[in-house]
């Protein structure tokens, strides 16, 4: 379905007023212009993603059915959290996952639009096609882990629980955090086993970094335990005896 374009409540709006201070200002301002550009560039890529002459195929990951979820849960955590947004956009989580799907959005985008090239995303098997599944693929893993740690519009990630108990123990105990850098991830796996920054370090960051973010959420964490049936433990054996440079498609969706 089409997406509606939206927009930002009126600044005379109770719920949306301000409070005083000059460091409340950027982050108000930060957190409703990302989320608001987000929405508009869900729109467009929504409307490039439906020309009839794209007919992109209505199979998993779907991008025309997968741009109104996105979009309709931002809405969602947007209007729960209203003037309050500014405090969210505080934690890593949020930041990241806005910037990270302006990211991806622009990438989409740009594949409608290469020039003389422009004509290529209408060719089932181009490069722009195949790449275009890819960024359809992210997105539904995207949009899987808005919902997991926003279900309801609403903030859970301090309180998500992992599927495996061990994994919710070492998770917990070594970041703490909902989302942490894939350095810091690689840091805290030190505890179990060594992994290099080599071809073992790469094909583990492909494969639990699903969102492409370069941070490891809590809920990839989660899906990886959880799909590969891996125990923090184990790590090391599941790396040496299995090529996890790729997932296959909306395995848990």
């Amino acid at each position: 379905g089409q997406i509606t374009p939206s927009f930002l409540s009126s600044p005379g709006n109770p719920s949306m007023a301000m409070a005083p201070g000059p460091t409340w200002m950027p982050r108000w301002t930060g957190a409703h212009r990302s989320l608001e550009k987000a929405l508009q560039g869900l729109t467009k890529l929504q409307q490039l993603a439906c020309q009839p002459q794209v007919a992109l195929r209505n199979s998993p990951p779907h991008l025309p059915s997968l741009l109104p979820l996105i979009y309709q849960h931002l809405r969602l955590i947007r209007e729960h959290y209203g003037a309050g947004l500014a405090e969210v956009w505080e934690s890593d989580f949020f930041r990241i996952f806005l910037l990270n799907l302006l990211e991806k959005v622009k990438q989409a985008t740009r594949l409608f639009k290469r020039g003389k090239d422009k004509e290529e995303i209408l060719l089932e098997g181009s490069a722009a096609r195949r790449n275009l599944t890819k960024l359809s693929l992210i997105f539904s893993h995207m949009l899987a882990e808005l919902q997991a740690v926003f279900p309801n519009g609403e903030d859970q990630g301090s309180t998500y629980q992992l599927s495996k108990q061990e994994a919710q123990v070492f998770w917990r105990g070594t970041w703490k955090e909902r989302l942490v850098p894939w350095s810091e991830f690689q840091k805290g796996l030190q505890q179990v086993h060594s992994v290099d920054s080599g071809p073992m370090a790469i094909a583990l960051k492909s494969t639990i970094d699903l969102t492409c973010s370069g941070h490891i959420s809590i809920f990839e964490f989660d899906i990886f335990t959880r799909l590969f049936q891996v125990d923090p433990g184990q790590l090391f054996i599941y790396l040496c005896f299995f090529n996890f440079s790729f997932i296959p498609p909306l395995l848990f969706l």
